[in-house]
């Protein structure tokens, strides 16, 4: 600070302190007020470069951070996808030890086992086109798919001539599968009516049976990984199946037994010969007690057993008074058992040496 006595004025020499142009302009000073020999202009350009800088960049870290959470929503969602088909593919249980890389071969003492399938689905293969035979599987597969899940059961896989298969115990579950199984079994025999030839338009039949029994389960194969299940049981089961009726739920002695004392009917079939296990006592499933059509059902299976057999199925309205058990059932209730629907088959469309339906014995 110094007096100049010719201008009569005190000259004041100092350095502003702002931060930025907008300081400056609040101050109401220019750039040509601050300082010309020191770096007062320098650093309030500076300080407004910084901040414009410091703007841009957050403003393109929250586009960053934005993207990166909207790729981190995908990939969960792909994950979850991924886990939900790789639960399916295998029980619940087995998909737990697969993700935390441990031994997935397991012994079960009681498992119970079901194969259905529709009657003369390899004459509809040798006769329609193949587009109409996938959609006829595909069809079919879409009404029993959901009913496995919603009974908590596993679809251990479609084998060939559409045989579906399903496993209750390999879950998780150790209680009541056989129960559920039983329940299962009669929903397909109601929702399969709703699968038609494509020849005729008429509904096919359906052809069950079921086994319990001790299996050895595991996830084999390095290119193609699938779970299966191994043992007498398996291969007793299948015979089960492929020795009952169109129609028909078919049970071991050994399934029988786990159903005695609950909801469903059994009724004994009589001692059959099954192919490489002698001869073996049977049992038809009726249905649920207090359901007319499961009255109707033993009536049918009894008459059977003294040699009467009424030529045709019992309708159900014959039957509104034989209910002996007034209890309510809310699942489907089990069909009458109907005749095998025919299909027709030209001599020139089946292979030599195929003259009926053929049967795994």
């Amino acid at each position: 600070m110094k007096y100049i006595e010719d201008w009569d004025l005190m000259v004041y020499l100092c350095t502003a302190h702002v931060r930025n142009l907008k300081e400056l302009q609040n101050l109401g000073l220019y750039l040509s007020d601050l300082n010309m020999f020191d770096h007062s202009v320098s650093a309030v350009i500076g300080g407004f470069e910084s901040a414009a800088n410091l703007e841009y960049y957050t403003e393109k870290e929250k586009k960053i951070s934005a993207r990166i959470e909207k790729n981190l929503e995908l990939q969960s969602n792909e994950y979850a996808i991924r886990e939900r088909f790789f639960r399916y593919l295998v029980p619940p249980n087995i998909a737990s030890k697969m993700l935390r890389q441990e031994n997935t071969c397991e012994a079960f003492d009681r498992v119970t086992i079901l194969f259905s399938g529709f009657m003369g689905f390899d004459r509809i293969v040798n006769t329609v086109h193949a587009h109409a035979v996938v959609q006829l599987i595909n069809f079919s597969l879409s009404l029993l798919d959901p009913i496995v899940e919603r009974h908590h059961l596993f679809k251990v896989e479609t084998r060939a001539e559409a045989e579906y298969m399903v496993a209750g115990g390999v879950e998780g579950s150790k209680e009541g599968h056989t129960q559920r199984m039983a329940d299962l079994a009669l929903e397909f025999l109601s929702v399969s009516r709703q699968v038609k030839c494509p020849l005729q338009k008429v509904p096919l039949t359906i052809r069950t049976g079921i086994h319990v029994g001790n299996v050895v389960s595991g996830v084999i194969g390095t290119l193609k990984r699938q779970y299966c299940l191994f043992g007498d049981a398996v291969n007793f089961a299948s015979r089960i199946h492929t020795s009952g009726m169109a129609g028909r739920i078919h049970l071991s002695e050994q399934c029988h037994q786990e159903l005695e004392g609950s909801e469903f009917v059994t009724i004994h079939r009589g001692v059959i010969s099954l192919k490489g296990k002698g001869e073996t006592n049977t049992y038809w499933l009726a249905g649920r007690r207090g359901d007319p059509l499961t009255e109707a059902n033993i009536r049918l299976f009894l008459q059977e057993q003294k040699g009467h057999t009424p030529s045709g199925p019992v309708r159900a309205e014959d039957t509104s008074t034989a209910v002996t058990d007034n209890r309510s059932a809310p699942a489907p209730s089990p069909a009458p058992v109907p005749a095998p629907v025919p299909v027709p088959t030209p001599k020139d469309a089946r292979p030599k040496g195929d003259r009926g339906v053929r049967e795994r014995q």
